[in-house]
């Protein structure tokens, strides 16, 4: 089993964009207003009267789900930028060390 693994941080923030897409298309719907109409359709109805509750099920739902699609995308985010800062450590570093090894060959 290999130690090594790459973050492709572009992948990361694609999969933010979709993700901000996806509750961006979740926003604007609304079920109730939909059900509400045929609900009072069939006055006296049972079943059509809680096609109100069911809308409302639905809305609270997307809600969560939308929230669920953002704090995903922001968690992206945050670790592709977190990547990003790790990877110029790390490359600062190895510059540093590299170029004080090769100091030590220059004085040889």
């Amino acid at each position: 089993m290999s130690s090594e693994y790459a973050v492709r941080i572009a992948a990361l923030r694609t999969t933010a964009s979709t993700a901000e897409s996806a509750a961006d298309q979740i926003h604007p719907l609304r079920p109730v207003d939909g059900l509400r109409p045929a609900g009072a359709a069939i006055p006296g109805s049972r079943s059509a009267a809680l096609l109100a509750s069911v809308g409302s099920r639905w809305a609270e739902r997307l809600t969560s789900l939308e929230a669920d699609f953002r704090r995903h995308a922001n968690a992206l985010k945050v670790a592709a930028t977190q990547y990003e800062v790790n990877d110029a450590e790390a490359a600062a570093a190895f510059d540093a060390s590299y170029a004080g090894s090769l100091s030590s060959w220059a004085y040889r």
